[in-house]
């Protein structure tokens, strides 16, 4: 019987071919695949924050972290040593350069509402907003919004705080950053945390009137 010898060129390139087929069949499959993964990675560090949020609320008479001048709510975790990864504080898709030798406030991808977090020391922000706020103090916890992504933060603005609808546009270099399928990672004030849209999160809780509850 005789044998075969090797591949001819138009086998070698039928081969090519198929590969290349299945290679564009599988690619689409494996980014959505690795989305996914980015996407829930980004809600288990919401998760985490959230978590670390009710141990800070635990240790302080109920109340939530606030920002007293530029010592931020996040600076105050790692540096009391409630959550010192900081990982646990950045986007798996967040590229933004930033310099992480500044303050904790200018490296990180989450930002939270200035809701529960606002400053003690800001006479103008104080009468406005609580310098803290406990659980029980919203009207619906489940619909508060505590964070939400902002890729710009250190770049071209400070890791501060927000609330006003305008700040979660998903405009270039605005606050809000939905960079998950469009989405968005939170968490709130009853420590859950999940993925948001625009124009879908305007739905939720996120300004002084609407989520705490009157005197």
């Amino acid at each position: 019987m005789r044998r075969r010898g090797n591949f001819t060129l138009i086998e070698l390139l039928i081969v090519i071919a198929i590969i290349a087929i299945l290679a564009s069949m599988l690619l689409p499959a494996l980014n959505k695949a690795r989305e996914r993964g980015y996407a829930i990675n980004c809600v288990a560090n919401q998760k985490t924050l959230a978590q670390v949020w009710v141990l800070y609320a635990d240790d302080y008479n109920g109340f939530f972290p606030t920002t007293s001048n530029n010592y931020s709510w996040n600076n105050k975790l790692y540096n009391l040593g409630y959550l010192t990864n900081y990982a646990n504080y950045v986007c798996p898709v967040d590229r933004v350069k930033r310099n992480i030798g500044r303050p904790l406030s200018y490296g990180i991808s989450y930002d939270n509402n200035a809701l529960p977090g606002a400053s003690e020391d800001d006479p103008l922000v104080k009468k406005y907003y609580p310098t803290g706020k406990r659980v029980e103090s919203f009207r619906r916890p489940s619909r508060a919004v505590i964070t939400v992504e902002m890729h710009t933060a250190g770049k071209n603005m400070w890791a501060g705080a927000w609330n006003y609808p305008q700040w979660l546009q998903p405009i270039k270099d605005g606050a809000a950053s939905y960079p998950h399928n469009d989405r968005t990672s939170s968490f709130f004030a009853d420590a859950h945390a999940e993925l948001l849209g625009y124009p879908e999160i305007l739905d939720y809780d996120y300004n002084y009137e609407l989520a705490v509850k009157s005197n």
